[in-house]
């Protein structure tokens, strides 16, 4: 995941940063890392996927 972040220009901190801080509103604040701990892999690749074709906020 932290890597398909980068592929948007991030660098490997800010990917950590992402993945580890940002609340993420279409998932009710959670972070990134709270999904993945909480089995929800398959909905943060989704999300990302969304996001890097510029439908996610």
């Amino acid at each position: 995941m932290v890597l398909m972040v980068t592929e948007t220009g991030a660098t490997i901190e800010q990917a950590i940063g992402w993945f580890r801080q940002d609340q993420l509103l279409t998932f009710e604040g959670r972070t990134a890392e709270q999904l993945v701990s909480q089995g929800q892999v398959e909905q943060v690749l989704q999300f990302l996927a969304s996001w890097q074709a510029g439908s996610q906020g």
